[in-house]
């Protein structure tokens, strides 16, 4: 099945390569695709401890006190099972992006299983920039180091990222963004080291600036306001009911 939407230009075949040459293919890992490949392997951890729980005892118990349960083995299978399918699926998907220089646009690829869709993400007048976004990380221990990945700016102050996140990559990313922002004849913002990229919207226009990070937090964006609320409120309940579960 093939599903596309290539206004700005003739209809080539998405399946066959060749057509689209003189085009730049911008791989990166989806949400998708880290879902289906990190699931496949957390299933697999499963599997291992439902077999050393179902024979050996309690993998987690140091005293050693529990003794085996037999009826967990019957969820291997399943959980074998599943894990293979994810692996499958991952296998059979392939999400990536597609740059044309001519036209200057993006377009986005979408593949899973056999499903496959070729859209047009960005326009020519819709390409507002190229830039370098950042994020803190930080590990057990107290040791921290800075993230970079590259992202085009769209109309409306959309963010798209075009790379992975790479660790201290921010050379890197700036020096790629120029590249890509030539392709794309836009402009291009070069980060500064460990900032935060300020996307404004006003009156249809988006600006790009960038501004130190707070504790290694970023600021929020248009349409990320919402989901704050959410995720505070409903933290604020969970520790309600918690309380008043201790209190009980």
């Amino acid at each position: 099945m093939l599903e596309m939407n290539h206004e700005p230009m003739e209809s080539p075949e998405a399946d066959t390569w060749p057509r689209w040459q003189g085009f730049v293919k911008i791989d990166r890992d989806t949400a998708l695709e880290r879902f289906l490949s990190y699931g496949s392997v957390v299933l697999l951890v499963v599997v291992g401890l439902l077999l050393c729980w179902g024979t050996l005892g309690n993998p987690l118990d140091d005293g050693g006190t529990d003794g085996p349960e037999p009826v967990l083995l019957r969820y291997v299978p399943f959980a074998l099972a599943l894990s293979g399918l994810l692996f499958l699926a991952r296998r059979f998907t392939d999400n990536f992006y597609l740059l044309d220089p001519e036209r200057q646009c993006l377009y986005y690829h979408f593949k899973f299983l056999g499903f496959r869709r070729i859209r047009l993400l960005l326009t020519r007048r819709e390409v507002l920039g190229v830039t370098t976004e950042a994020r803190k990380r930080s590990a057990d221990g107290g040791a921290s180091w800075w993230e970079h990945r590259l992202v085009v700016i769209g109309k409306g102050g959309r963010v798209v990222p075009l790379s992975d996140w790479r660790k201290e990559g921010l050379g890197r990313c700036n020096r790629e963004g120029a590249e890509r922002a030539t392709l794309l004849a836009c402009p291009f913002h070069p980060a500064p080291p460990r900032s935060d990229l300020v996307v404004r919207v006003k009156g249809g226009v988006a600006s790009v600036r960038f501004a130190r990070m707070w504790l290694g937090m970023r600021r929020l964006r248009p349409g990320e306001y919402w989901p704050a609320v959410l995720v505070v409120l409903l933290g604020a309940l969970a520790v309600v009911a918690a309380l008043k579960f201790i209190h009980f």
